[in-house]
């Protein structure tokens, strides 16, 4: 299938073409330079404008050149790119399968120009990140000044998007860490994440709202559900989850690739899965319901899968 050997293409650069190849050798290049010792830094600016943003570094500015060339790249929006060839079978695949009723238009809102700034409230407080997190280490994430870093995941956009009244989405984008070079990690790659958010009728449907609930009273987390959350909510989110990554899945890799899920661990997400196929691809988790919570989203629950590519 052409979205199996382009995603083989993007995550380990197999069978490049040689439009992939010149693309992945520049990226090479700049890796070089980001994780070379003898790189120089480049002076800190006084000012910095990126995305409609004008910034004033300071004294935790880390930001190196060779990632200061990556952001300009805009991979992921470029037509023919590998990147955006998968992300819009992506959305076509949710714009067809998930309409509005009435079938009037598509449920999910695709949100792909975000500003790759963000504020360390919204990269790390609204997900519920603690403070003394190793991720919030300046030798793990790319800071312009105190207050705002580089984007680590996609996820920074949700606290914001749910604040803007946005119940369904689907967020795109470079996002940067400040990793070790090798076969698995660089300092830039691409995520593509959905989020879903149900109201108690829109999960259960009218006719059972009676008789279920969205929330427990208890605080208890068990294996199955999270503290706070109704065991009967968890079991239907599960299955819509999964069910949802698995039609994703289908439409990538054709009708006939096995779909296997496994359990998994991530220390703000209960319970997480991974979807597997022989290249590991998607991740699937609940947000934790207290960062509904921040969000003042007291009513409603949801779920999110997340793709990530090189």
């Amino acid at each position: 299938m052409l979205a199996h050997r382009l995603l083989r293409q993007v995550v380990f650069g197999h069978q490049r073409s040689p439009a992939l190849f010149a693309c992945t050798s520049i990226r090479h290049q700049t890796a070089a330079a980001a994780s070379s010792p003898s790189c120089p830094q480049r002076t800190r600016p006084s000012s910095w404008e990126i995305d409609g943003q004008e910034l004033k570094p300071d004294s935790k500015w880390n930001v190196t050149p060779a990632v200061i060339a990556m952001l300009e790249r805009h991979l992921h929006a470029h037509p023919g790119n590998p990147l955006n060839l998968i992300k819009q079978r992506i959305v076509n695949h949710f714009h067809q399968n998930y309409r509005k009723p009435g079938n009037r238009s598509p449920l999910f809102t695709v949100c792909d120009k975000e500003p790759r700034v963000v504020s360390n409230y919204d990269n790390f407080d609204s997900l519920l990140t603690p403070k003394d997190h190793v991720s919030r280490r300046p030798s793990d994430t790319y800071y312009v000044n105190e207050d705002h870093c580089l984007r680590a995941h996609t996820s920074a956009h949700q606290h914001n998007l749910m604040k803007q009244g946005f119940d369904n989405f689907l967020v795109v984008g470079d996002v940067y860490r400040r990793d070790e070079i090798d076969r698995t990690h660089y300092p830039c790659f691409h995520q593509m994440e959905g989020v879903r958010l149900y109201s108690a009728d829109e999960l259960f449907g009218k006719n059972a709202r009676e008789k279920l609930e969205l929330f427990a009273n208890d605080a208890e987390r068990t294996p199955q559900k999270q503290e706070g959350l109704s065991e009967d909510a968890s079991k239907v989110l599960e299955i819509q989850l999964k069910e949802t990554l698995k039609e994703l899945c289908l439409t990538l890799f054709g009708r006939e690739a096995e779909i296997r899920f496994i359990d998994a661990y991530f220390p703000f997400t209960h319970p997480s899965f991974e979807t597997c196929r022989p290249v590991s691809l998607v991740t699937d988790w609940f947000p934790s319901q207290r960062s509904l919570e921040v969000t003042q989203l007291r009513q409603k629950t949801g779920r999110v899968p997340c793709l990530e590519c090189a």
